[in-house]
């Protein structure tokens, strides 16, 4: 958690300190370069970082529901997780029951009720949304796995 918020820290910092001292030319170069700058330490670095361990991912899940001491809701166990879910468990054609093996039942998706939703906290951005893994079926398969994704609520 603090890696990802002493880079934001740095980008925000970085972000300032162009836009106050830089010439109008140096600003339109920093915004194209540091945008996606910002975008990737606020929306992806929170979901990197730990192989998927499926005790501790059940363990966050009682923790999401008060069911721990100690609860932060803040704290993102699952979310360092979701890099390595998506990149090497629950690839496209993946069979969604290997996804709730691994994830549990998961909840239906507001909206998209063949999809599955996992909390993962206030993972992203300025920490005051929460996140969800949502893992969809694919249109033509809807017995495998089609979309594994991340959304800010």
């Amino acid at each position: 958690m603090l890696r990802g918020l002493k880079w934001a820290f740095i980008a925000i910092w970085l972000g300032v300190v162009l836009v106050v001292f830089a010439p109008q030319p140096l600003i339109d170069l920093s915004t194209g370069v540091l945008t996606p700058v910002l975008r990737w330490v606020w929306h992806e670095l929170p979901f990197q970082g730990e192989a998927f361990d499926p005790a501790r991912w059940q363990q966050a899940q009682a923790c999401a529901l008060g069911q721990c001491r100690n609860a932060d809701p803040l704290h993102c166990a699952r979310a360092h997780m979701v890099h390595d879910l998506r990149e090497r468990l629950l690839r496209p054609g993946t069979p969604m029951a290997t996804a709730r093996q691994l994830l549990g039942p998961g909840k239906p998706h507001h909206g998209y009720p063949a999809c599955l939703s996992y909390h993962l906290g206030m993972c992203s951005g300025l920490r005051i949304d929460v996140d969800d893994l949502v893992v969809c079926p694919g249109q033509s398969t809807p017995d495998h796995v089609g979309t594994v994704t991340h959304i800010q609520n």
